[in-house]
């Protein structure tokens, strides 16, 4: 990629991102299509997050992705919210518009094309469990809900989080039916009986090494839940793609359950911000083509 005095600023700000595969794949969208833009990631500890935004606003960033744990807070920095960033309540995506900044949701329209590229059929009638219930967990639980999931299951280890979750999303998505659940919660077991979809919205596994300590705090942490009570057709889908095996996915494996990792919904999601940011179609089958040769994946 060639810079010059003109090259524009995209970026992404988040703490940890020194796994993200981000930087690969927009940097090798944007050399494809010939435009002088080029794409960093931040590590930006919570406590520099205002300072952050300042200096990006005073940069002149075009675009901006945003991850954990910056994706509620970030809104006291934007000027104006998308539809989808309004009822998720977490922004992912900023694009510059006029002299401020735009907060999108693309992780809601990025999760429903990647699961349903795994699934190779329609959520529509689907019964689904989702673990955490943060701004990735809002996400997920809307697409599935705008998807025609008969019923979505969160579960976080505080179950009045779980609680506020789905409250706030049940009366825009009236056809699924929602419920919360603590993750120590007995009655979790009868939900995870029933399900069709088991997804991971929390960061545990998150850039874990196997047989590390984080990895088998993980799988504890996993190990908590009912997952004997699950059926044998459940789909595992865990939106960390770092490490490619994550030990949600080893869980999933070692019971005979299909499992799948994030990479497509980052994806999916990273073309949608694309589009945001340069008003033109992304190149998917590069995009997808530069992460699954980068190292790191």
């Amino acid at each position: 990629m060639k810079l010059s005095a003109k090259t524009q600023l995209c970026c992404l700000i988040g703490h940890p991102v020194s796994h993200s595969l981000s930087p690969t794949m927009h940097n090798a969208a944007f050399e494809a299509l010939g435009l002088d833009i080029c794409y960093l990631a931040f590590d930006v500890p919570p406590a520099s997050l205002s300072l952050a935004m300042e200096g990006l606003r005073a940069l002149g960033a075009i675009g901006m992705s945003v991850t954990i744990p910056h994706k509620q807070s970030v809104r006291n920095f934007i000027d104006e919210l998308d539809g989808d960033a309004l009822l998720v309540g977490a922004v992912n995506c900023l694009a510059k518009r006029g002299p401020g900044w735009v907060g999108y949701n693309t992780d809601v329209r990025g999760f429903l094309v990647a699961l349903e590229e795994v699934l190779e059929t329609s959520i529509s009638g689907m019964s689904a469990v989702v673990l955490g219930a943060g701004g990735a967990a809002r996400a997920v639980a809307v697409s599935l809900g705008r998807a025609g999931a008969s019923r979505v299951s969160v579960i976080n280890r505080a179950g009045e989080r779980a609680k506020l979750l789905v409250d706030g999303l049940q009366p825009h998505l009236e056809g699924t039916t929602f419920q919360a659940f603590a993750w120590d919660q007995a009655e979790c077991g009868d939900a995870l009986a029933t399900a069709d979809l088991l997804i991971n919205a929390t960061p545990l596994g998150m850039s874990a090494v196997a047989g590390s300590e984080a990895w088998t705090e993980s799988l504890l942490t996993f190990q908590k839940l009912a997952l004997t009570r699950l059926p044998a057709h459940t789909v595992f889908y865990d939106l960390i793609y770092a490490p490619e095996r994550t030990p949600f996915m080893e869980l999933a494996l070692a019971s005979g359950h299909s499992a799948h990792n994030g990479l497509g919904m980052l994806l999916h999601q990273g073309a949608e911000s694309f589009r945001l940011w340069t008003r033109r179609d992304a190149p998917i089958s590069i995009m997808r083509a530069a992460m699954a040769s980068d190292g790191t994946s």
